[in-house]
């Protein structure tokens, strides 16, 4: 899981903002050292249906919305959205921002 840590930070902007549950990080070394593993432990677990996923590209940035219908491994189902808003900089996209919110 440590591994897929590394690869999951690089893919975000040194300075990513993070809005999750009410909460904020400023950094991807903020939301490294708070729940990023657990994160994607728990997602891992997740039975996902995907609903719409669409990408609006501009020149060097782009925004992403997706909706999807998670179910966790104990039979609760969830709605979940996620805004994430992308730059890129000498031909690399990073994350710079990502929001989630979901829905009972």
């Amino acid at each position: 899981m440590r591994r897929c840590g590394s690869k999951m930070k690089s893919l975000l902007s040194k300075n990513v903002t993070i809005v999750e549950g009410g909460g904020i990080e400023r950094s991807a070394q903020e939301y490294a050292s708070h729940h990023m593993l657990s994160d994607m432990k728990f997602v891992s677990t997740l039975s996902s249906e995907l609903l719409e996923h669409r990408v609006t590209e501009y020149r060097d940035s782009a925004t992403s919305l997706l909706i999807s219908v998670n179910t966790t491994e104990a039979g609760k189902t969830y709605r979940s959205l996620e805004t994430a808003i992308l730059t890129k900089r000498d031909g690399e996209w990073k994350i710079a921002h990502l929001h989630w919110s979901t829905a009972m």
